[in-house]
Formats: structure tokens, sequence, C-alpha cells
């Protein structure tokens, strides 16, 4: 079971029930009544008769407060919370409808369908009562938490996290460019990825680089052309021609620069740009400086 690698901030509440075997087959949602840092909720729930297992601040980070092994004391309820991780939600606004930010949402989002993976949990049921795998602390308590807001937007929750939940890896693309989508509905940003067979860059607003990326003081070529099909972008090796000018990469896909290198039993060199430097006297049509 564990807990989510979401965590950002950690401060265990002595406000809860150790349990032996917790089976997690519900979420609960909170709300703060307040626009609370996941620091000042962890607080609160040091000397407070309450907790919960997660809270989110409104700039989308979250804090763990009780192990969800653990129940916590959040619901009113017991029954309830012996079989849910329950999550408090920071108010964006005060009062009205007690709104939550969108990085909250987007979070809790992200927060519900990670739970929902680790502990089996296929399908995130909203029914507006406490059958449902989605249940609230009004159910519970004569309480309008998670308050108006929140409330009106469970079944929306229930969908946005079921859609992670059945979704399938694979490529997208908009105006912009292409990304890879995981199962879950993340995405990488700033990292590398291989995608049947082939490596791509992903820059850190999580879509495929094309042309040259500079990575940890390394260059590397990342192919230009696309389709509608996928993006043809993938890392090259080998020799590539860019510009009119000649470069190698080796097979890292690493750029070779201010040095000499043997290809295919000929000596080439490179210089800081890494460009292949080129001689008076052509070698196999390359007009490459064979310094052997």
């Amino acid at each position: 079971m564990g807990n989510s690698g979401l965590v950002g901030y950690t401060r265990i509440s002595p406000m809860k029930t150790a349990m032996g075997g917790k089976k997690n087959k519900k979420i609960t949602v909170h709300h703060m009544a307040g626009n609370l840092t996941v620091e000042q909720c962890g607080s609160v729930f040091q000397t407070r008769e309450a907790s919960a297992n997660y809270g989110i601040g409104s700039d989308g980070r979250v804090g763990l407060y009780v192990d969800e092994g653990d129940r916590s004391w959040a619901s009113s309820s017991s029954a309830n919370d012996s079989q849910a991780v329950t999550i408090e939600v920071a108010n964006s606004r005060t009062g009205g409808d007690w709104p939550v930010s969108d990085k909250a949402w987007a979070k809790l989002v992200e927060l519900c369908a990670d739970v929902c993976r680790r502990n089996g949990i296929g399908r995130l049921v909203w029914t507006g009562d406490a059958s449902g795998s989605l249940t609230c602390h009004y159910m519970f308590a004569a309480t309008a938490c998670p308050g108006p807001y929140l409330k009106a937007r469970m079944g929306r929750l229930a969908q946005e996290v079921n859609a992670r939940l059945s979704s399938k890896a694979g490529w997208a693309k908009d105006a912009k460019g292409w990304w890879w989508r995981e199962a879950d509905g993340s995405y990488p940003k700033s990292a590398w990825k291989k995608v049947g067979g082939e490596w791509y860059r992903f820059g850190k607003d999580g879509y495929a680089i094309k042309g040259w990326a500079k990575v940890d003081g390394k260059w590397y070529y990342l192919r230009r052309n696309s389709d509608s099909e996928g993006p043809e972008c993938s890392m090259a090796t080998g020799w590539v021609k860019d510009g009119g000018k000649w470069y190698w990469l080796d097979g890292s896909g690493a750029m070779a620069e201010s040095c000499a290198r043997e290809i295919g039993g000929k000596t080439y060199a490179f210089g800081p740009s890494g460009a292949m430097i080129e001689g008076s006297v052509p070698v196999d049509g390359s007009g490459a400086l064979v310094l052997d």
C-alpha cells in the first residue's frame, strides 16, 4: 500500500488509530475552511483532536499527516475512516461557496487517481451518499464540509479520476507539439523516454524536443520531421547533416566535439561546435580532414 509519492511535506499527527491490515476502499474529501498551507494544516493536527491522511495547499503541494495504513480522525465516522483515505483541501477564499484553487483541484484529481491505483480501487463512484467509494464529511455529521464548491464538483472529480484510471499510454498532440501521456495521465518532463525502441527527449513543458538539445553538458540531435501518426523526433546516432555541416553522434546520442574520432576506419576531426572539420583533400567524398 504505502503512501503517495506526491507528498512534499510530512508531519505525522498523533491523532490517529493504528490499524493492521487496513483495506482502503473509499476516498473522503474535506475542506480546511481556510487557506492553510500544508505546514499550517500539519500543525493543527498536532493538537486538535482531528486529522486526515493528506492535505493539499492552494499551491498544489501535498502534505502527509496519517499513513494510509492507519485510520485518521476525519469524518466523525470510524466505520468510514477505517476504510477510507481522507484528504483535506485548502480554500482559496474563505466564506461564500468556499472555493479551491485550480492548482489544488488539479492535485486533488492526481492524488485521488494515485490513491485508487495503489489501493486497487478500480473506479471512483459518486452516489451522493455514503454508499459510494467517494464520500464527504457531511454524510456523517452535521457539517457543510467540504463546502458548496467542492460538493458540487464531486461528480466531476469522479469522472476526471476515472478517466485517468482507464486511460492508455500513448502519443498526444496539440497545436504546440507532441507529448507522451502515461496511463496514469502524467507525462515526462525534462526527461528521456524510450518508446517503440527509440529515445525521445521531453522539455520542461512536457513536449517532445526537435532539433538540437543540450542535456547534462552534452548535445543531442532529435530529428525534426513529424507526421500525423506520431512524432519523428527520436534521438539520432551516427552521421547527421544540419545547416550544411556534418556532425557525429555516438551510440549514446552525444555529439562529438573538440576531438578526433575513428569512424569506419578513418579518423575525423570535430571542432568546438561539433561540426566536422573539412580538409583540403576529400576522403570518400565527405570532405573530412583525415588525421591518420
